[in-house]
């Protein structure tokens, strides 16, 4: 496997997702997408967020400068998320959005977006992705 693979995520009955799959942590979610959060932009949304791993890795990330819009259908999930971005990383700005991030969403231009653990739970993904392309990326009209 890749850089910070290492022995805890070998498969075990007790892995998330199910048996058999690696178990992950904070640390890993921010390995896996450190990489794709460059530059200087600061505003990003989290579509199909849940309760937030991966909004946790964005904002340990992008720091008390950072704006994550998190997306979800799950309103139990994204309050859950809102209690704990408070407790370990209050500097970052958090806009949850009730929603489905197969419709239009009223988002302000992003720098980017994560859509771990979301994508690929969608039927048709091929008619998800120009939605997404849609929402407007890199503070351009």
């Amino acid at each position: 496997m890749g850089d910070g693979y290492t022995a805890r995520h070998a498969r075990s009955p007790a892995g998330i997702g199910g048996p058999g799959l690696p178990t992950l942590d904070h640390d890993d979610h921010v390995r896996l997408i450190r990489d794709g959060v460059t530059g200087d932009g600061t505003t990003w949304a989290d579509l199909g967020c849940g309760e937030g791993a991966f909004t946790l890795a964005l904002a340990d990330l992008l720091g008390p400068a950072g704006q994550i819009h998190s997306v979800d259908c799950d309103e139990c999930a994204l309050l859950a998320q809102a209690r704990v971005l408070r407790d370990r990383f209050p500097g970052v700005a958090v806009i949850p959005l009730v929603a489905d991030f197969n419709r239009p969403l009223e988002l302000p231009p992003l720098d980017g977006i994560v859509m771990a653990n979301s994508l690929h739970f969608e039927r048709d993904r091929l008619a998800v992705v120009p939605g997404v392309c849609e929402t407007r990326v890199g503070n351009s009209p």
